[in-house]
């Protein structure tokens, strides 16, 4: 174990610089799917970026024309008596290195769903560069990043219907949220591919670039976010999250809660030092 989540990976590249962690989805040849042993690979880095203070923002990428083609639909189609361990319904518990005592005693199946919470529950910056198609949980990972940037051929799908099945990776939950219910339900009944332009017009990407240009763009924004004081982004995050179940006096209630903590920081005195001084500010997220 290192800080990075593995010593090695062997399902993802990741590379970390000025406070940005880039996980990137590495199998082009299979279009970047779920696997068993990708999921793995994936807790220990998402892992690394919830417990490593130098991480304060988490890219997600991919390799090749995909950014992920979701499930292992060929697993899915293969199932057998007796199981074979990688059908959905087959799956062994989780254990990677990381897991607390109460996650084992849970005896949670290995399936995408710890992998979608945890990224859900990370209180730092997360954007989803989306390279090229992302489909079923593909798509659904990148919903539960903050922000989604496309290449312009990338392309959307909530697959699920047209295996017969639901979107279960968390896309019912994010999905309505940021396009709408009507927007959201048809996307859903048809599983109809978006492309990056229709994307941007529905909300369900904030910017589109030509694929050269993707990640530099992604990276410049990371970076920005990854100087900026965490604690603060930890709290935006956290709270405009919790808000949309909440009503307004539970909101203020919550992000009063949070100004008093933040003015006692010794970010916000840095910040009101360098804005006295005319200088950018050295955050530590204390």
């Amino acid at each position: 174990m290192t800080w990075l989540g593995a010593d090695t990976y062997t399902y993802h590249e990741v590379t970390f610089d000025d406070g940005v962690l880039v996980v990137r989805f590495d199998q082009p040849e299979a279009l970047n799917p779920f696997t068993l042993a990708s999921m793995n690979e994936l807790a220990l880095a998402l892992n690394a970026a919830a417990h490593n203070p130098d991480i304060r923002v988490l890219v997600l990428t991919g390799t090749g024309r995909a950014f992920s083609a979701g499930g292992n639909a060929k697993a899915m189609g293969e199932r057998k008596d007796g199981g074979n361990g990688a059908h959905p319904l087959d799956r062994p518990l989780w254990n990677v290195p990381t897991m607390s005592v109460e996650e084992r005693l849970r005896h949670t199946k290995q399936t995408g769903r710890e992998l979608m919470l945890a990224l859900h529950r990370l209180d730092k910056p997360t954007i989803a560069a989306v390279n090229g198609l992302a489909a079923g949980a593909g798509m659904d990972i990148s919903l539960a990043c903050d922000i989604r940037i496309a290449a312009a051929e990338a392309r959307f799908a909530q697959i699920y219907v047209r295996r017969g099945l639901i979107p279960f990776d968390g896309g019912m939950f994010w999905l309505p949220r940021l396009v709408g219910l009507s927007k959201a339900l048809e996307l859903m009944y048809t599983g109809d591919w978006v492309d990056a332009e229709e994307a941007l017009r529905l909300g369900l990407v904030s910017a589109v670039h030509p694929q050269d240009d993707l990640m530099p763009r992604t990276l410049e924004l990371a970076r920005r976010l990854a100087s900026g004081p965490p604690a603060a982004l930890a709290a935006i995050k956290n709270i405009t999250r919790r808000a949309l179940q909440l009503d307004l006096p539970q909101t203020m209630e919550l992000t009063y809660g949070a100004a008093e903590y933040l003015f006692r920081t010794a970010d916000h005195a840095e910040a009101m030092a360098a804005y006295a001084e005319r200088r950018d500010a050295a955050y530590t997220g204390w």
